[in-house]
């Protein structure tokens, strides 16, 4: 929020204090500034002159010899604009002149003419952003004083640029941050002009208005005003202020509405009532599929939940956020209906989003504004308008809709809070604290009392928030300095064990991401997921943030992989990186949907460089399903098992279900070629997806230490030729179980297929490793181990032993 300090003095007297003084107070009082910018400083030399005669340059049809007069000697300046006349007061940059950009206006020669400087447009001077002509100022103004130092046009001004938080709506306005300043400043507010001259006739002759949906618009307040003249130009001083916040100035009807949203914080609209059938304002529910072109030339397609303005069938305004063509304020317009109304900040965040509007007035509405301020404003709004556009007002306001509830009071046990800030238990220090900032208190007992908060503060809502007031008009800087005390608190079983996952991820050389919990069916139609796979129902969110992803993830791998693409794309040689957080599967209509915590890895590029003058390769199957494996490891989980599987998006026969015992819990594997282009990743690219709370939940509190043997290992090889259909982790598990208590390593460190093996049929040889605790164990230990994997493997698998 831009912060003019000449357009905050109509609302407080900052008795002289310095823009950076104010800054800094009001930043110690919470309300951040983050710069203070100093405009129209280097501006110097450009007086105010009055325009004697006017006649044509001999040199040139479209130059024009000006002479004015500015205090002393008439003076001849060559200028290429024509829109002013003998009498007229305009700004003058006299030769030595400074000009905003550090441009020096000197006397030189036009066409064999001297011209004694220059006259200045508005865009010249930096008042506001028009280069039509030379700026010509109200016929009161004196002639021959300092343009920015003695013209009240704050050319010369200082801006606080003041970071408002998203609950504090109230801040938006020159009125809210007056508030601020009167309390940081020990002053009061000024009052507020609300007079308005009404000599029309009565408004409900006029127009009628008429709220069906009170909960997106509680309170509906109206005047009407005949015989404007809506694109007469807005006076100078209300245009340089627009233009210090970032508006350029459209007409004085429009130009009053814009104003008033900054200077009160009320978003208001101007409807062209002749323009209005029948003259009727009806507040109520969008229909399913209406549509309204708005006032930026779009087609808008309505949701029931959406508060539209209408004039019964025919729509004309989005409530809140913007307003239709059909009504728009043009130069043809001569009858106005100012609306001032009170949208609740949940309904226009939700169209809002929806729609993807953002305006000046939606930002407001959707963080709170004040509903007590809507009837005054329109009264303002009323006579600002006919005093710049002329016209008359109509007897007393329209209003409509049941009113904004009082806010509910909060109870405060001051004794407690007063131990947490370390001040004073006397509870009138509350009282006073709290009165200062508006809120209506009412003491209990000597330690607890009820505040309600006033209508602008959205922010108040729990005892807290009125600690917070407390504390800040306290001021933060007296809040002594303690060591906190211990709260007990402590990570559950469940937290601990996701930091040991992350510990562990992250020392295998994994990064952690975060991605949005969003998707689309296009996010699965390029992981070439089927139609009917569970992955595809989806649920749909009611306002998301981009319509390109509108639903919720049922699957961790379109974010990781998007991440993974993005960040080769830019030149990143390798990505190894991590995710836990939610999927969300739907459980039923009217059901929330479970949120099964999950875990999503990528590998994509080539492994992290070893030696300097290495290429080092990229991923494979090995790398992914080690990861897997390690952390299964370092969190002992016991009874995980692999399984060949075939699951898009992955390779068929580079796939791998996971289970734990015989749940199944997650899939791993490299990526169809088809998908991995699709996305623009590497052939060689994995992934792995796991059910982590299982997984935890299996995990134990503490990992036993196993006590090292102190007598030698015994080691020998195995081979055994495997039928069609058997995989190795079958046969593992069966020479795992044959090994008994004694096994105390198994790999595999040899498969083959091929001649002179059967078709379909694989060698698999592997390294036993036996140890026992109490004795050395031997070659009759070794030949019994032997004897009984070859029985179990003939017995169970059809595999037979071969010697190695």
């Amino acid at each position: 929020m831009r912060v003019p300090l000449s357009w905050l003095a109509d609302h407080v007297d900052l008795g002289g204090v310095s823009a950076t003084t104010l800054a800094e107070r009001l930043t110690f009082a919470g309300i951040e500034v983050e710069r203070v910018d100093h405009v129209g400083e280097d501006i110097t030399g450009v007086l105010t002159a009055r325009v004697l005669e006017v006649r044509r340059h001999p040199g040139a049809d479209r130059l024009a010899l000006v002479t004015i007069e500015a205090g002393g000697e008439p003076r001849e300046v060559v200028c290429g604009a024509h829109n002013y006349a003998p009498g007229d007061v305009v700004p003058w940059a006299a030769p030595g002149a400074k000009l905003p950009g550090g441009i020096e206006i000197g006397r030189r020669q036009v066409r064999g003419v001297t011209s004694d400087g220059m006259l200045a447009s508005a865009r010249e001077l930096g008042i506001f952003d028009d280069h039509s002509g030379i700026l010509v100022l109200p016929p009161d103004t004196p002639v021959g004083v300092d343009l920015a130092a003695e013209v009240g046009l704050g050319l010369r001004d200082s801006v606080l640029d003041v970071k408002t938080a998203p609950n504090r709506g109230d801040l938006l306005s020159m009125r809210g941050i007056a508030r601020e300043a009167a309390l940081v400043l020990g002053t009061e507010l000024k009052p507020l002009d609300l007079s308005v001259t009404e000599s029309g006739p009565p408004a409900a002759e006029l127009a009628t208005v008429e709220v069906q949906d009170a909960e997106g618009c509680p309170l509906y307040v109206a005047r009407v005003i005949e015989g404007v003249e809506a694109m007469r130009p807005a006076p100078l001083w209300m245009a340089r202020r627009l233009f210090l916040y970032g508006q350029r100035p459209l007409g004085a009807v429009v130009d009053v509405t814009n104003y008033l949203l900054l200077d009160q914080g009320q978003p208001l609209h101007a409807f062209d009532l002749d323009l209005v059938p029948g003259q009727r304002i009806v507040v109520r529910h969008a229909r399913q599929g209406e549509k309204l072109r708005t006032l930026d030339g779009r087609d808008r397609v309505m949701d029931p939940d959406d508060t539209l303005i209408t004039a019964g069938d025919e729509p004309l305004a989005i409530a809140g956020i913007i307003g239709g063509e059909t009504t728009e304020v043009r130069a043809s317009t001569r009858r106005v209906l100012i609306e001032s109304a009170h949208f609740p900040p949940e309904s226009v965040r939700r169209t809002m989003h929806r729609l993807g509007i953002s305006t000046e007035g939606a930002q407001r509405w959707a963080r709170g504004v004040d509903p007590g301020g809507a009837p005054g404003v329109c009264d303002q709004a009323a006579r600002l308008m006919t005093g710049l556009a002329g016209g008359t007002v109509s007897g007393g306001r329209l209003q409509a809709g049941p009113g904004v509830p009082r806010r509910p009071a909060i109870r405060l046990d001051w004794r407690r809070s007063a131990r947490r800030l370390g001040t004073t238990e006397d509870i009138g220090f509350a009282a006073d604290q709290l009165a200062s900032v508006g809120c209506e208190v009412a003491v209990e007992t000597g330690a607890t009392l009820l505040a309600t908060p006033p209508s602008w503060r959205f922010d108040i809502e729990q005892w807290a928030d009125l600690e917070e007031e407390v504390a800040r008009r306290w001021g933060y800087e007296h809040v002594p300095m303690t060591l906190p005390g211990a709260t007990g608190g402590h990570l559950t079983e469940e937290q601990r064990l996701r930091r040991r996952t992350r510990d562990v991820l992250s020392g295998m050389g994994l990064t952690e991401v975060l991605t949005y919990p969003f998707t689309s069916q296009a996010d699965l139609d390029r992981l070439e997921l089927p139609a009917d796979d569970p992955r595809r129902r989806a649920m749909r969110v009611r306002n998301p943030l981009s319509e390109e992803r509108p639903e919720l993830r049922t699957t961790m791998l379109p974010g990781l992989l998007e991440v993974a693409a993005r960040n080769l794309s830019r030149g990143v040689a390798g990505v190894e990186a991590y995710e836990i957080g939610a999927v969300f599967l739907p459980q039923g209509e009217g059901l929330l949907p479970a949120e099964p915590r999950m875990l999503g890895i990528v590998l994509a590029g080539r492994r992290p460089a070893g030696r300097f003058d290495e290429r080092p390769p990229p991923p494979d199957f090995a790398d992914a399903k080690g990861i897997v494996e390690g952390l299964v490891a370092a969190l002992a989980v016991q009874g995980v098992r692999y399984e060949a599987a075939a699951t898009a998006p992955f390779h068929p026969g580079r796939c791998a279900a996971v289970r734990l015992d015989d749940r199944p819990v997650g899939v791993l594997g490299q990526l169809h070629p088809r998908v991995a282009a699709t996305l623009g990743l590497p052939a060689a690219s994995f992934a792995a997806e796991l059910e982590l709370t299982p997984l935890l939940e299996e995990a134990p509190t503490t990992i036993p230490a196993h006590t090292p043997s102190p007598y030698p290992e015994l080691t020998f090889d195995v081979a055994f030729i495997v039928p069609p259909g058997v995989t190795a982790q079958a046969l593992e598990d069966v020479l795992a179980e044959a090994a008994g208590e004694l096994l105390a390593g198994l790999a595999l460190f040899d498969a083959y297929e091929g001649e002179p093996l059967p078709p379909g049929h694989r060698n698999l040889a592997y390294r036993v490793t036996l140890q026992a605790p109490d004795r050395t164990l031997t070659d009759a230990d070794a030949a019994a181990a032997r004897e009984r994997m070859e029985q179990l493997a003939r017995e169970r698998l059809g595999a037979t032993l071969r010697t190695v």
